[in-house]
């Protein structure tokens, strides 16, 4: 199995990034004008911001204004501007920093494109912030709304998805880390295929925090995707920005595979999520679902394997998203041939059971009790 090495992004001088902050901002579309009929209140709310629904060219988005930037006096597009002016002029603010990395963050944006990554329009001044990002609406929701809705959707074909995904951010080099995997981030389209949102926003956050505990993490409800660096960095010799690793994303994915085989959140048996970074940095992690759980919802002991591969204490140990790719593609192709032969073999019965007495079989139930369509086989 290949190991990681952790490649740190440094923090960039602060009279270097002016050239490279304004570019970033002039080739940002700014769709501000052509948004119309934004909700008035926010539709839902995210670790970083709230959602609005609104119209952009009479196509419908969502309008996710960011909560971590500064005082509302100054939470616009034109603020966004002045810190850039004060970068040049190497005056550095905690306010500066934010939109220093928030611009990176939007510089990423724009370089992805994948089928399994939520597409980026720009940004607007919309919402009580004065800086929001304008991205498609997902009708369907994150994948757990899916599911509830659509309890026979194919699981193994959506964790696919998402790993795919992870694979295309973890390609760039230096890769790109996800941050905040968790089922909640993970929107459906119409297609039925999953793709990833809020991508980056939680390397943002921690970059302006400097740092964090544990205790601040869970305050937020985020341990229970955490990996264990993630949550006790100086334990693993890191230090909280260096803990964001492609490896931390592969540890939260395994959480995801959790969340989608069993329509619950990572240790919900525990309420208290102010305890879930002990049992972590104790070695606890989810428990198996069972066996009703997991023949009904098409857990595999396969898959269940690769989640507890992707929860390995070190990190070192734990496979990387291009192999997760090929251990799942794997899986969707068994259940795909597996499925293709139980069809294949009821059509058989029906058949067999059919020849038997053709007259007297017109209109019958077949031996399962399920209308027979004479005409089917009638023209085969």
């Amino acid at each position: 199995m290949a190991l990681y090495t952790i490649q740190t992004l440094p923090m960039i001088a602060p009279s270097a990034p002016y050239d490279e902050l304004t570019e970033t901002l002039q080739s940002t579309p700014d769709v501000t004008s052509l948004i119309t009929r934004m909700s008035r209140k926010p539709v839902d709310w995210g670790a970083h911001g709230d959602i609005y629904r609104a119209y952009y060219n009479d196509v419908q988005v969502a309008i996710k204004a960011i909560r971590m930037l500064p005082s509302p006096k100054r939470r616009s597009l034109r603020w966004i501007k002045v810190c850039i002016v004060m970068l040049q002029r190497q005056s550095v603010s905690s306010d500066v920093l934010i939109i220093q990395s928030i611009l990176r963050e939007l510089k990423n944006c724009m370089r992805l494109s994948h089928r399994n990554i939520l597409e980026f329009y720009g940004v607007c001044d919309h919402g009580p912030y004065g800086f929001a990002m304008v991205s498609p609406w997902m009708q369907q929701g994150d994948v757990a709304r899916y599911l509830l809705n659509n309890p026979k959707a194919n699981r193994s074909a959506l964790i696919l998805d998402i790993a795919q995904a992870l694979s295309y951010l973890h390609s760039f080099r230096p890769p790109l880390v996800h941050g905040d995997l968790r089922a909640r981030n993970v929107l459906v389209r119409d297609s039925g295929h999953a793709c990833l949102a809020d991508f980056g926003l939680s390397r943002v956050l921690a970059e302006v925090e400097g740092s964090e505990s544990s205790e601040a993490s869970a305050s937020r409800g985020n341990a229970r995707w955490m990996a264990p660096e993630r949550l006790a960095p100086d334990i693993y010799g890191m230090t909280h920005i260096t803990s964001f690793t492609p490896a931390t994303d592969v540890y939260s994915f395994g959480m995801v595979i959790y969340e989608i085989f069993t329509d619950q959140i990572p240790f919900c048996e525990t309420r208290n999520h102010f305890s879930i970074p002990a049992k972590v940095l104790a070695g606890d992690r989810p428990l198996h679902p069972g066996s009703w759980t997991a023949t009904e919802k098409g857990l595999s002991d396969t898959m269940w394997g690769i989640a507890q591969d992707c929860w390995k204490e070190n990190w070192k140990e734990r496979p990387r998203a291009e192999e997760l790719v090929r251990r799942l593609e794997a899986i969707v192709a068994q259940d795909a041939a597996e499925s293709e032969d139980a069809e294949d073999a009821r059509v058989a019965e029906y058949l067999d059971w059919y020849l038997v007495d053709p007259v007297s079989h017109i209109d019958a139930a077949s031996p399962q009790g399920r209308p027979l369509n004479f005409r089917l086989f009638a023209s085969s």
